[in-house]
């Protein structure tokens, strides 16, 4: 059987083999014509043509770029192990948005000088990503407008631990760094009390609780760091006033946020739901399928029916094994239950000892260091490498002689990403609540209580993120079985997971449109 696939319904346990494409043509005769060349002319042209503009693009958009996207976003350098401008915080008001958006009209301007079609296929999927990750910043600044709702945005605690934490240069090097940045603590929270317009309670209580633990890191890990360092007297003295400030300052933002916490309570706060209209935009963003959030969650639905469809046949297949002389329960979904917590208490899982290595998809096409590499490794699609280790977790399975219990637990992992996308779609665009919400998580999904909690919590602080599972997967095998049925017995399989992962995390949508005329070329 085929659980997790589309809904158009479940197959058998093993997909066909497939055989590899006919052997190269075989030379002319003597006297024959030779065949027709395959290029058409002019191709060494286009070729060169098409390396010139590699060549113009990485140049665009590579050292330079990088040292003034890093400048602008030292934070996030921080959180990737780049430190030149690890000294730099940069406040969070009208003024630096300003400049934010004005910085990313021109990386756009720059970016659109190139026509994609005319780069090769690894610059072409580096091109999409920039210009989906542009976009998506200035959409986040100007509509999506996530610094006036969400509290736990404003942090500083996070960049303090990675340069305590991170052994890039000696510690007295990089305390005199931490020194510079804790000048703007103040100027910082006070930046942010201002954008703070409409906050919701539930982003509101994640800020009350992450800056609690800030504090712990400036006044005990980094005071303790700086009394063992060798810092002069005088930078020592200067450490204990500004770390006394940045306390104060983030004192004074966590007591406004508890008297901001206990209004919104009694005159009502900004919903933690995003809405549709948001919801589809951020889908595009974030996801990058070509698809809407609609048609995926109606997909979604589909395939919850599908799958416990397929575990309830398979259940009542196990239940004599398992359950000698009990009757099988009529209710499908409680069948289902008691086997998993009677596999679970024998610890039967899925067999991993037989199971061959996985490709690995790469974070980049280019080489160590190389500037195309970076976009990729920086700007890469979380969706695709989502998607390809659900992907991977199918050709595992499909590689072996699979128990039905095999089976079972891989359709509850299934089931599990399905779920996840309903409960994410359906909690901010169809205002689903929480009790349908925990229905959903502990009878439909099988979560125990605690793990359906945490995934509620999940839900109301993030959007669009529990659907990324699902959305890969769904893009990576509508794409294998489109070429499968294209190529019928010419499909080579092992061919199509190499292709795939060779063009690193580009989008899905994007590897289709490359990937697809490539494949279909080399199987004559």
């Amino acid at each position: 059987m085929q659980p997790f696939r589309p809904a158009a319904g479940i197959t058998a346990l093993i997909l066909a083999l497939f055989v590899s494409p006919p052997a190269t043509r075989a030379a002319s005769a003597p006297g024959e014509a030779a065949p027709a060349p395959d290029s058409e002319p002019g191709m060494f042209a286009k070729a060169l043509r098409m390396v010139g503009m590699d060549n113009t693009f990485e140049h665009q958009f590579g050292e330079g770029f990088f040292k003034s996207y890093w400048k602008a976003n030292p934070d996030m350098a921080l959180a990737i192990g780049e430190f030149e401008f690890a000294d730099r915080m940069v406040v969070p008001d009208g003024k630096s948005r300003a400049k934010a958006i004005g910085r990313l009209n021109k990386w756009l301007s720059q970016l659109y000088r190139f026509d994609p079609a005319g780069l090769s296929d690894i610059s072409r999927g580096d091109w999409y990503l920039l210009d989906n990750a542009f976009e998506a910043q200035r959409w986040d600044l100007t509509e999506y407008r996530e610094w006036e709702w969400n509290p736990a945005l404003y942090d500083v605690a996070t960049p303090f631990a990675i340069l305590l934490r991170a052994d890039y240069a000696p510690l007295e090097q990089r305390l005199r760094t931490i020194l510079t940045r804790l000048e703007d603590v103040s100027t910082y929270y006070a930046a942010a009390k201002q954008n703070l317009t409409q906050p919701t309670r539930e982003h509101t209580r994640l800020a009350i609780e992450e800056n609690q633990k800030g504090l712990v890191i400036l006044r005990d890990e980094l005071a303790q760091r700086v009394a063992a360092s060798n810092l002069r007297d005088s930078e020592r003295a200067l450490f204990a006033r500004r770390i006394a400030a940045a306390c104060t300052a983030i004192e004074d933002y966590v007591s406004w946020l508890q008297a901001l916490d206990y209004q919104l309570e009694q005159r009502g706060a900004r919903s933690f739901r995003i809405g549709r209209a948001l919801y589809e935009q951020k889908f595009t963003y974030s996801i990058q399928s070509g698809g809407t959030a609609d048609s995926l969650y109606r997909r979604a639905q589909a395939e919850k029916e599908a799958l416990h469809e397929h575990m309830a046949q398979v259940a009542t297949t196990l239940w004599p094994k398992y359950f000698p002389d009990v009757p099988a329960p009529e209710d499908r979904l409680e069948r289902i239950s008691r086997l998993l917590t009677r596999l679970t208490e024998q610890n039967i899982g899925i067999p991993r000892a037989t199971v061959a290595a996985p490709f690995v998809i790469p974070a980049a096409d280019a080489a160590p260091g190389e500037p195309i590499s970076r976009i990729k490794a920086i700007f890469g699609n979380g969706i695709t490498l989502e998607g390809w280790s659900a992907y991977t977790e199918l050709t595992k399975i499909e590689s072996q002689n699979t128990t039905p219990e095999a089976w079972l637990l891989y359709s509850l992992a299934s089931l599990g990403a399905v779920c996840d996308t309903l409960l994410d779609y359906g909690v901010h665009t169809q205002d689903m609540s929480e009790p349908d919400a925990m229905r959903l998580l502990t009878r439909e999904a099988f979560l125990s209580e605690d793990a359906a909690q945490r995934k509620w919590r999940e839900v109301q602080l993030t959007s669009v993120r529990l659907v990324g599972n699902f959305a890969g997967y769904s893009e990576i095998y509508d794409l294998r079985e489109k070429l499968r049925r294209e190529l019928g017995n010419r499909f080579d399989l092992p061919r199509f997971n190499a292709k795939f992962a060779s063009y690193g995390s580009a989008p899905v949508k994007v590897i289709k449109d490359l990937m697809r005329p490539a494949l279909l070329a080399q199987s004559p």
